[in-house]
């Protein structure tokens, strides 16, 4: 057979595009918690007879509609800035330094995937050891106009690439060259 494709080979990563979408992940995973929590606490304390009290000019319903609602509020926003300082710390830019240390290539029979996550991962795979090639895209990843390339090998392991640029044709073209070169 003969293989068109060169020996080495870099796939594009839409860097832009995997910060920002990291980044709000991120921003998602810290927040979200603590503030859903300081949205039912704030809630719990505004539902306390001493609350209610607050605002006795009112009517009932309204004055505990009215203070519920004031302390879900109180919390949303504690829970929201208690956890965004923290994000802003250590995984703001965090994000940043995996998007732009991402990377992943053809390097004859071999695909590698390199990667700083805490640590440097270089990760090189035998291109018979891949069963699988899968483009994934979540409904958060359509927002930031990414795709995720995901390759399963013979051990179930599943390799995840984030923001891969043409992703349906870099999965074509890796599967034509997989059939081209696992015997190698």
């Amino acid at each position: 057979m003969n293989d068109p494709y060169p020996a080495t080979l870099r796939v594009e990563i839409d860097r832009p595009r995997l910060k920002l979408f990291l980044q709000v992940v991120a921003l998602l995973e810290w927040t979200a918690p603590l503030s859903l929590f300081g949205t039912i606490a704030g809630a719990l304390i505004g539902m306390t007879p001493k609350a209610q009290a607050i605002a006795l000019n009112l009517r009932p319903l309204l004055n505990w509609t009215v203070v519920v609602a004031a302390g879900a509020a109180i919390g949303f926003a504690a829970g929201f800035i208690l956890t965004f300082i923290p994000y802003l710390i250590f995984r703001h830019r965090r994000a940043a330094q995996i998007s732009e240390s991402l990377e992943l290539s053809v390097e004859g029979a071999f695909l590698r995937l390199r990667v700083h996550d805490r640590v440097w991962a270089d990760r090189k795979l035998h291109f018979r050891a891949v069963v699988d090639y899968e483009v994934v895209q979540s409904s958060l990843m359509r927002r930031f106009g990414i795709h995720c390339l995901e390759m399963t090998t013979t051990g179930g392991y599943r390799l995840v690439v984030l923001g891969v640029k043409d992703c349906f044709r870099i999965r074509d073209m890796l599967s034509e060259i997989d059939s081209l070169r696992e015997t190698q």
